[in-house]
């Protein structure tokens, strides 16, 4: 009975994964931002009965085309005369503005001046399904083979792809359509048609459900590629095929897709449920419902990964791990329904810390063929590998702090309850001072405040007073103006005002000419914040000037590589919960002042130190340091007084000297007594590569 009861629970916990979290989801009729692909010019049949695939493909090739077109020019002019270029730390603030009013193409930022991304960014779309069901026989994918920039990278990003409700909006690939007959991968949704990027920033895929005609063995549901910002949410993928055909649900397999969060799915059917498969930086899964795959549930390859809450109802093993190359943090799974043949995890290769594993039917919760591994069918704790420690009393073990969901913020139906920005008065054309017009929208009395596509010039704090509680960016652009650039440590936006329910703070990518000396955020309250799919390409991120409250972040890149190169996340006494987390080159790049800070998957780059934690507590499950072993490297983690467990690895793009290998990776200070281990003490990954398998002070978290 007590075995029934428990697959029961499995079973309901599957069936509410994601529609618990399914949502109505509808915008204002003046938002230029979405695109509706039901209306002209597109005209996609949501009834399943007319073939959609043309008009899915015309509707990205239209988004995607003005980044292509601004790319092509962009190119032109940094390859030519190079007129009106220059780089934005070179010419004042004002200096620059006086040049765009004169020549709106000239091309001022840091790599926009390389030809990497294009003299601007134009504005943001959200490509909109409403319910419906809309057939396609083909693969849906922009049609542009020449999307690339100066460097060869494929300029595939800022896609994103909405449904008004995850079972009610479904892209259905007919049965047996051509070319999925085969062997042969095949996906019916691509965000990739070359072979690598490192510019593909901003993608999303939310709110949808992907369903898999019977008779295409080789379908991938989803072929998802991003860099630094992308997440796939709320989505189900199914295979309706009587023998679960399929090849995966949802793949990552081109050369280099890295931060991306992987959240909220669920996946019937298929050879995989998950599939992630090449051996550069690292992706994020959080509650992954998972049944009916024939060979894994989810299979890792040479891969770095962060998984969290896989609940899989399989009889083949849960999880796969391949390749020496493979990392994997696993925390909190269950594992129902395993044949007595089978190890839940079949752990072949690689890197492996698991922790709070529940598994029923298989043999064994864990199985290496050249690892002791324990026989249970739980796991509370495993470390694969051994880690050098620092002081006799330390101890291999994580500090497991608590972990809390992100509080969901329910999305306002009513429409007047909506507010822009523009209309306000904000004009969003860069050259302007929106900042007073931003603030009377922030002060109307709304729950949200969004934003149309545009630039927006701010030039000083706005503060996000207590009743609002969501603010969208749509994805718009910044520019930060001389005077806020010169706000030393204070925030371009203040979270003033306590309230029970939180704010959130969404979809944003401010680029090359929002940089200086302050933050985006001063969380300047106790009130939980909310930050998600947020991008800031120079300028840091968060602050809080009032200690006290709660922040949780997903899916968030930020850079702040300038005077005063202070960090991009700074957390005084805070809560912090984070999913994909990606701060670059600041140093430090988090810094931890006796705060609580959980992270689940991250990347940092260049040479700065990544979490420098003074008196607090730091748990890091799963990522990267990316190319950190410069020649004035610092070491990636500093403890002071702390206590921190991380597990994580490193990647970079080019060979080293073998000196680097001398240089300090972690410092430890213990009541004055400074210790430090260097590259050569961890395990590798291969000839250049590192694992950290799991370093943890001996100090366990305090009670709450």
């Amino acid at each position: 009975m007590q075995e029934i009861w428990r697959l029961l629970f499995c079973c309901l916990i599957f069936t509410a994964s994601a529609s618990t979290r399914a949502e109505n989801i509808i915008y204002p009729e003046e938002l230029r931002a979405v695109v509706d692909v039901t209306q002209p010019p597109y005209n996609a049949d949501p009834t399943g009965q007319k073939d959609c695939t043309s008009a899915l493909i015309r509707a990205i090739d239209d988004i995607i085309r003005p980044d292509r077109e601004a790319l092509k020019q962009t190119i032109t002019i940094v390859t030519g005369e190079r007129k009106d270029v220059f780089r934005a730390d070179e010419i004042d603030f004002h200096q620059r503005q006086r040049i765009l009013r004169e020549n709106p193409e000239a091309v001022i930022g840091f790599e926009r001046c390389s030809g990497t991304f294009p003299y601007r960014n134009p504005p943001a779309k959200i490509l909109y399904f409403p319910n419906g069901t809309y057939l396609i026989s083909n693969t849906i994918c922009y049609s542009y083979t020449d999307l690339q920039n100066a460097s060869g990278m494929e300029f595939n990003r800022c896609l994103h792809f909405v449904g008004q409700s995850e079972q009610g909006a479904i892209i259905r690939l007919k049965d047996s359509a051509p070319g999925y007959d085969q062997d042969i991968p095949k996906p019916a949704i691509s965000f990739m048609r070359g072979s690598r990027s490192n510019v593909a920033m901003q993608n999303t895929f939310e709110n949808l459900t992907i369903e898999i005609g019977s008779g295409n063995p080789g379908a991938v549901g989803l072929e998802f590629f991003a860099n630094n910002t992308g997440a796939v949410r709320n989505v189900t993928v199914r295979s309706s095929d009587p023998a679960h055909a399929g090849h995966a649900g949802v793949a990552i397999t081109t050369f280099n897709s890295s931060c991306v969060l992987l959240q909220h799915l669920t996946i019937d059917g298929f050879d995989y449920g998950v599939k992630i498969a090449q051996p550069r930086l690292y992706t994020v899964l959080e509650h992954i419902a998972l049944k009916n795959q024939n060979k894994a549930g989810f299979i890792i390859k040479d891969h770095n990964v962060a998984a969290r809450g896989i609940i899989s109802n399989n009889s083949v093993p849960a999880v796969r791990i391949e390749g020496e190359q493979a990392t994997l943090a696993l925390l909190d799974c269950e594992f129902s329904n395993g044949h007595p043949t089978y190890a839940a995890i079949d752990f072949q290769a690689g890197f492996l810390f698991a922790r709070n594993i529940q598994t029923t039917g298989y043999r064994t919760a864990l199985l290496h063929p050249g690892i002791q591994t324990p026989q249970e069918t739980t796991i509370k704790e495993f470390i694969s590998h051994s880690c050098p420690l620092l002081f006799d009393d330390q101890q291999q073990q994580s500090l497991n702090l608590p972990v809390k969901e992100t509080p969901q913020v329910p999305w306002e139906q009513d429409m007047s309850q909506w507010i822009s920005v523009n209309s306000c008065g904000a004009q969003g054309d860069g050259l302007h001072d929106d900042t007073e017009a931003i603030q009377d929208a922030m002060n109307a009395g709304k729950s949200v405040v969004y934003f149309q596509p545009g630039i927006y010039l701010i030039n000083k704090t706005i503060t996000i007073p207590a009743h609002v509680e969501r603010v969208n960016f749509m994805y718009a652009d910044l520019v930060a103006g001389g005077d806020l650039q010169q706000q030393d440590g204070t925030g371009a936006f203040a979270v003033i005002g306590d309230n029970s329910d939180p704010l959130i703070i969404e979809d944003l990518f401010a680029f090359e000419r929002y940089f200086g000396s302050h933050y985006l955020i001063d969380h300047a309250c106790q009130r939980t914040v909310i930050l998600s799919d947020l991008h800031t390409q120079v300028g840091a991120m968060y602050v809080n000037s009032v200690p006290g409250g709660a922040v949780y972040i997903e899916n968030v890149c930020t850079t702040d590589q300038f005077a005063p190169n202070k960090n991009c996340f700074s957390f005084t006494g805070q809560q912090v919960w984070a999913r994909q987390l990606n701060p670059e080159r600041a140093n430090p790049e988090v810094m931890n002042n006796g705060s609580r800070l959980w992270v689940l998957g991250f990347k940092t780059e260049k040479s700065g130190t990544a979490f420098l934690t003074n008196n607090g507590y730091t748990e890091v499950l799963g990522g990267i340091f990316n190319i950190s072993r410069a020649a004035d490297s610092s070491p990636m983690v500093v403890n002071r007084n702390a206590h921190v467990s991380v597990f994580a690895s490193t990647t970079d793009h080019r060979q080293r000297p073998a000196a680097y290998n001398l240089r300090p990776f972690i410092e430890e200070t213990r009541d004055g007594v400074r210790q430090t281990l260097n590259w050569n003490h961890f395990p590798r990954r291969d000839e250049h590569l590192i694992v950290i398998p799991l370093y943890a002070t001996n100090s366990k978290p305090k009670d709450e």
